[in-house]
């Protein structure tokens, strides 16, 4: 029984996560795809990290956080924070780096 509650649980997790998806903003998500191919020629592990998009100005800001943030206030934790910065209106990148 705890099996079967354990799949049904990944299946709910999947299902919101695809919803979060779906809805996500056409520009967004091609935002997010070009941060993530940017990410993957520094660091390919993608498993390791969330991401949070947020929109300032003319720019949209890819941030590639630590999934386990187990760091103390003020430390790096296990892994870097990574950054893309897109321009809104044609999502090329401007900048992207290392986040300590």
């Amino acid at each position: 029984m705890p099996k079967l509650r354990k799949a049904t649980l990944m299946l709910a997790i999947i299902a919101i996560f695809a919803c979060i998806i779906w809805y996500m903003n056409p520009k967004e998500k091609e935002a997010l795809q070009i941060a993530t191919e940017t990410f993957n020629q520094y660091a390919p592990d993608l498993s390791q990290y969330r991401s949070e998009i947020h929109e300032e100005n003319d720019s949209l800001r890819v941030v590639f956080l630590p999934k386990d943030d187990v760091g103390e206030k003020g430390s790096p934790g296990p892994v870097p924070a990574f950054e893309v910065e897109l321009s809104a209106k044609t999502l090329e990148v401007k900048r992207s780096n290392f986040v300590r």
